[in-house]
């Protein structure tokens, strides 16, 4: 059993001052939860009808104090109502529920958060990976790497902070197709293995030589999830100097 969350009940004291309100009440049951697992379904049932007997200005007051509390906890029923009674949370409320979800273990938290809010970035999903490790929390890690997976698609790999690729493979025709999206140099490389031939045919195009950036912004887009410090994109027609396009064709059997 973890300790007595005392941080958490700090922060009650602070916020409750001398009087006691519904809403320090509220919290309180909360501190008295220290995990999912010694919460039975009927103390959790009544924990969201605590919560809908809020008025809608408590349940984000206190820098939405009650969202990284079910977080800690795991109650998602809970979140999931916060969630959709509180659609302005500030995105610091909702990445300090997500951190905190993982330093306690609550893998079900930190996953629905990701899956249910949209202003999350590389640098929160980088930091809760580092939790799950420092944590020796495999499972968390694994999970964590398998919904990075699923987001970005099967045929979608990231290199590094500025770099992602999408492999597209025929055995009919070619071998595969990679196209690499640079964008600190600002350029797509594209890269064809031909099956029957057993050559390599590489060309390479700025991102200005595009007409439209649609494919590029899916790409960033993406990158910028689940990497910490991508380079910053603001179209096509920002960046490096335009580069002249060239295409070359390596020999068989390279």
């Amino acid at each position: 059993m973890r300790e007595f969350d005392w941080n958490l009940e700090q922060q009650i004291q602070k916020h409750a001052g001398k009087q006691t309100d519904r809403f320090s009440e509220t919290l309180s049951l909360f501190v008295s939860l220290h995990s999912r697992d010694e919460a039975d379904e009927e103390e959790a049932e009544f924990l969201l009808r605590q919560l809908r007997e809020l008025p809608a200005r408590d349940l984000t007051r206190r820098s939405g104090v009650l969202l990284v509390a079910a977080a800690e906890k795991g109650l998602i029923p809970c979140l999931a109502y916060l969630l959709k009674q509180g659609k302005d949370w500030p995105q610091q409320t909702v990445e300090e529920a997500a951190v905190e979800a993982a330093k306690y273990e609550q893998s079900d938290a930190v996953l629905f958060l990701l899956k249910n809010t949209d202003g999350w970035d590389g640098k929160l999903f980088q930091k809760l990976l580092s939790v799950a490790e420092k944590d020796h929390n495999t499972d968390l890690y694994d999970e964590l790497e398998y919904f990075k997976k699923e987001h970005l698609g099967k045929n979608w790999h990231i290199n590094s902070d500025y770099q992602i690729t999408r492999k597209e493979e025929d055995d009919d025709y070619y071998e595969y197709i990679k196209t690499v999206f640079n964008f600190a140099a600002c350029y797509v490389r594209t890269i064809i293995r031909d099956t029957d031939l057993e050559t390599q045919h590489v060309s390479e195009r700025d991102f200005r030589d595009f007409q439209s950036d649609g494919e590029i912004t899916i790409a960033y887009d993406k990158l910028k999830k689940f990497s910490s410090n991508p380079p910053e994109y603001r179209g096509k027609d920002t960046g490096q100097n335009i580069r002249r396009i060239h295409k070359r064709e390596t020999g068989r059997g390279l």
